[in-house]
């Protein structure tokens, strides 16, 4: 898991915040999402994104404030930015003992609406290699893992539904 979190920091890791300006491109498509995209992303760091990600476990009103849909329709860079941080999350809920099954499941729900939104642009060759290890990690922890069985059938179908769109677009 070490390992991927560097591989996670040196493939989609930036040096700086995207501001505003670098966050969404007006075009009358997905306006909703885009709006909310900038309310919740402008200004913020990935350390930020994280700590929004780590406290939706532990406050059960708000729960699932994700801002995956959000994610989904950032301009690349930003989009790569920010993906850091949901990775990163990702490792760390599939390794706790009640692992958020909710956040996995949508998390490759999103990565694969970003492949089918984009195409063969939406991650370089070095990022789907990647994303194909984390995608594998993700299988084999879910299989293995006890007490996410509730979740194990869509985060399955949801990573598999990635990974082929993945492909498609290769």
């Amino acid at each position: 898991m070490i390992k991927l979190q560097k591989e996670i920091k040196s493939t989609f890791g930036a040096k700086h915040t995207p501001n505003t300006s670098q966050l969404v491109t007006v075009d009358g498509f997905d306006d909703l999402e885009k709006e909310g995209a900038v309310k919740f992303f402008s200004g913020k760091s990935l350390g930020d994104v994280l700590e929004h990600l780590q406290s939706r476990k532990a406050d059960m009103i708000a729960g699932a404030d994700y801002q995956l849909e959000e994610w989904s329709v950032l301009k690349p860079s930003a989009r790569y930015y920010y993906l850091q941080a949901y990775l990163e999350f990702l490792l760390e809920t599939q390794s706790e003992n009640d692992p958020d099954g909710g956040y996995i499941s949508d998390l490759f729900h999103q990565l694969y609406q970003t492949v089918y939104m984009y195409g063969a642009e939406a991650y370089s060759d070095e990022q789907k290699v990647l994303l194909r290890k984390i995608a594998a990690f993700a299988l084999e922890t879910i299989k293995s893992h006890k007490g996410i069985e509730d979740w194990s059938d869509d985060i399955i179908d949801n990573i598999n539904t990635f990974l082929l769109e993945l492909e498609k677009n290769d």
